[in-house]
C-alpha cells in the first residue's frame, strides 16, 4: 500500500520556514508494516489475557475505579544520589575555580550564555562501540549457550497464540 505524505498543513519545526509552498508535498513513504514495538504490546496483552484468564476491554475501564488518587506521598527528603551530585559539583568548582550556572546553560564567570558563540560542526572521534553495549552482547552470547539456543527468536512465544 502507498502512503503520501502532504506537508501543507504545517511548517518545518526545524528551519521558521512558514512558506509552506516550499516544502516538498505528496512524495510516496513506504509502509513498512506495524511497529516491532506495538507487536510485542499485542503479544504481551495477549499473553496476559491468557495467563489470567481475562480480556482486557479498554472501552470498560471506569477512570474513577482505576487506581486511588489524592492520597499523602511521603517526603523522604533528598535522594542521596542527588546530594553526591550537588557535592561533586561543589568540588570540581573548587578544584577548577570555575563556578557553573546550570539554570541559565551557561557559565558564571563569562556570562556567556548565547549558545550560537560556542562551537559547533567540529570533528567527534569515533571510538567504536560501547564498552556496555559489547558487555551486553557477551552476556547475550553466553545466555544462548547456558539455554542451549541459537537465537532469542520464538524463545518462549511458542506457546503463545497471536
Amino acid at each position: 500500500m502507498e502512503h503520501r505524505l502532504n506537508l501543507k498543513a504545517g511548517g518545518s519545526l526545524y528551519t521558521g520556514d512558514d512558506n509552506y509552498d516550499n516544502h516538498p508535498t505528496n512524495y510516496f513513504v513506504p509502509n513498512f508494516g506495524v511497529d516491532e514495538d506495538i507487536l510485542t504490546t499485542q503479544m504481551h496483552i495477549k499473553l496476559a489475557e491468557q495467563e489470567n484468564n481475562y480480556k482486557i476491554n479498554p472501552n470498560k475501564i471506569n477512570p474513577k475505579d482505576s487506581h486511588p488518587i489524592n492520597y499523602a506521598v511521603p517526603d523522604f527528603g533528598v535522594d542521596s544520589d542527588i546530594i553526591d551530585s550537588k557535592n561533586n559539583l561543589s568540588e570540581a568548582e573548587i578544584e577548577l575555580g570555575h563556578n557553573l550556572d546550570l539554570k541559565a546553560g551557561g557559565s558564571k564567570n563569562t556570562g556567556d550564555d548565547n549558545f550560537d558563540n560556542h562551537p559547533s560542526n567540529y570533528f567527534v572521534p569515533n571510538f567504536g562501540v560501547d564498552e556496555d553495549i559489547l558487555d551486553t552482547q557477551r552476556h547475550l552470547k553466553e545466555a544462548l549457550k547456558l539455554a542451549k539456543k541459537k537465537s532469542w527468536d520464538g524463545y518462549g512465544w511458542d506457546k503463545l497464540n497471536v
